[in-house]
């Protein structure tokens, strides 16, 4: 049986998906939460299991991230089948990505062909900010997969009219709505909308009948509206007020840029295989009235998921996730001109303007590493030479492929771009990350030394409330479950209060710790002292949290 199925795929296919599973999921485990939505995520799912309330989200320092609830059901379903740790938390992200690849290489091939799609695979592969989020469990590594198949699923209807491809197309919109609400619908809304008035195939468009059949998509997040109107009126107010209204007129917790900012990201995720996508992206707007109809589609796919969010005030990466498949897409189209020398200026511009923006990088990093030197210390250093390291490599790897193509040896000089994105999404998701991982994971110490030093009904007073990470309740209800937790709503003035006479354990900032130097010689007989060290300036030698365990 195992037999037959492998049987179905080429050895390439094998290796590839096997080395994206690696890239994805690997070293999940080891890295510790990222704060704040993937913690505050994780916490959700834990307080769910807890309570069995499941409709509105809930959890320690984590009211502003609370969204539609699929993300946090999944998140559940895997603490079910793992246990509660973070290759848990990020197992349905990361395999939420790697489906979403497979849907571009197997689906898509059915309705662009093997070549098209298979770049544009590829191409998605090779964007790190793509695959970043199946290392960090936030709700867009489930909405890459939305788009994508919705996406999909709609130009397959364009080119089939098969009532299973339009089925998917609401089932798709349907999920994304129960993970993150309006988003999924201002796009396809859009897109269609953008359709009617440029695609020339208006009859099968009509066909589709979103006016009746959208209701069923719409019909998983009203009722979850409905439900969490019934439990709590006003989390639904807050939460078409924080997700829906201020985005539409203001910079949210100052997430903001100049106008062309998503066009830039574009061209950075992109960057190790930005020659195609570039081309690809050029051609479809230069071309668009002489363009067939599927390919006049995906540049109206792109611009749905791009300029409406690029005309709002608040501007985040993940706004225009819906884009990026298209851009791929895009990118694979223009494959045949590639392997045939044509569009020739085309291509080489984007190699000059990738082996430029390479070159900016590097000359970054060797800036930042001579004007910052405090900052370069220790691992940080380490890093930085690491990544100047793969920088360099990238930038001699380009100039080799330019050479090649312009020698006229455009195969391999396609193979290599397509296999430089691979190699630079390996460097930084499952090296670089792995070595950051140090500098980040305070939290996740801070809760081990707790655990490891004080008793297990020992109350821990959480004083320490700067930022407020969701990460650090979460561990600390992972490592010290028996111990209360208390949150105190003015720490300051319940530290002055209450320390020197408390047997709980306590979790200072170095602020806080500092106040009390005159008087730590009655503090120090009653306290065992730890210090979690922190990225502080750019070394470990600062501290994130001092934490006193009471002596036995």
């Amino acid at each position: 049986m195992k037999a037959r199925f492998f049987q179905r795929f080429s050895r390439v296919e094998i290796l590839f998906f096997g080395f994206l599973a690696l890239l994805l999921m690997g070293f999940n485990g080891y890295i510790s939460l990222w704060d704040q939505d993937e913690a505050a995520y994780a916490g959700f799912a834990k307080r769910m299991l807890e309570t069995g309330r499941w409709i509105i989200p809930d959890f320690t320092w984590s009211e502003i991230h609370r969204k539609p609830p699929l993300h946090f059901w999944l998140m559940a379903l895997s603490y079910k089948i793992f246990g509660i740790n973070t290759f848990a938390v990020r197992f349905f992200s990361a395999l939420a990505v790697w489906s979403s690849v497979a849907l571009m290489w197997f689906k898509g091939a059915r309705i662009f062909g093997p070549k098209t799609a298979h770049t544009a695979a590829l191409l998605l592969a090779g964007n790190v900010f793509l695959m970043m989020l199946g290392k960090m469990a936030v709700t867009d590594g489930l909405m890459l997969f939305a788009y994508t198949w919705a996406g999909l699923s709609l130009l397959a209807y364009l080119k089939t009219g098969s009532k299973r491809q339009m089925l998917a197309v609401y089932i798709a919109l349907a999920l994304g709505g129960l993970v993150k609400g309006p988003p999924v619908f201002l796009w396809a809304g859009f897109w269609y909308l953008l359709l009617l008035v440029f695609y020339p195939g208006r009859r099968r468009l009509i066909s589709l009948h979103p006016w009746l059949y959208g209701w069923f998509s719409l019909a998983p997040f009203a009722a979850w509206l409905w439900l969490a109107w019934k439990q709590n009126p006003d989390f639904v107010r807050w939460w078409l007020d924080w997700y829906v209204l201020r985005r539409t007129h203001s910079a949210v917790l100052n997430q903001t840029g100049p106008p062309g900012t998503y066009l830039l990201l574009f061209v950075l995720f992109f960057l190790p295989v930005l020659p195609l996508v570039w081309a690809g992206a050029v051609e479809g707007f230069r071309n668009f009235k002489k363009s067939g109809g599927l390919f006049r589609a995906t540049v109206l796919w792109f611009v749905a998921g791009w300029l409406p969010y690029a005309l709002l005030p608040s501007k985040l990466p993940a706004y225009v996730l819906a884009a990026y498949p298209a851009l791929a897409l895009l990118g694979g189209y223009i494959v045949d001109a590639w392997q045939q020398g044509r569009r020739k200026k085309l291509f080489l511009s984007g190699y000059m303007i990738q082996i430029l923006l390479w070159v900016l990088l590097l000359v970054g990093l060797v800036a930042g590493f001579a004007g910052f030197r405090h900052f370069f210390h220790g691992r940080i250093q380490t890093i930085a030479l690491l990544l100047g390291t793969v920088v360099v490599f990238m930038l001699l790897w380009n100039w080799r492929g330019l050479m090649f193509y312009r020698a006229g040896r455009f195969r391999l000089a396609l193979n290599l771009l397509l296999l430089q994105g691979l190699t630079w999404s390996f460097a930084v998701l499952l090296i670089i990350l792995a070595l950051a991982e140090p500098l980040k994971n305070a939290t996740r110490r801070t809760a081990l030394t707790v655990s490891r030093f004080a008793r297990p009904e020992t109350p821990v007073v959480v004083a320490a409330t700067a930022g407020h990470p969701p990460s650090l309740p979460f561990y600390l209800e992972l490592y010290h479950p028996k111990g209360q937790k208390i949150y105190p709503s003015k720490p300051s003035e319940f530290v002055r209060k209450h320390l020197s006479s408390s047997s709980a354990a306590w979790i200072l900032s170095p602020a806080q710790w500092e106040r009390w130097q005159g008087r730590r010689n009655e503090i120090i007989p009653k306290f065992r002292v730890e210090r979690i060290s922190g990225l502080g300036t750019g070394s470990l030698d600062n501290y994130a949290y001092v934490i006193l365990i009471p002596r036995e």
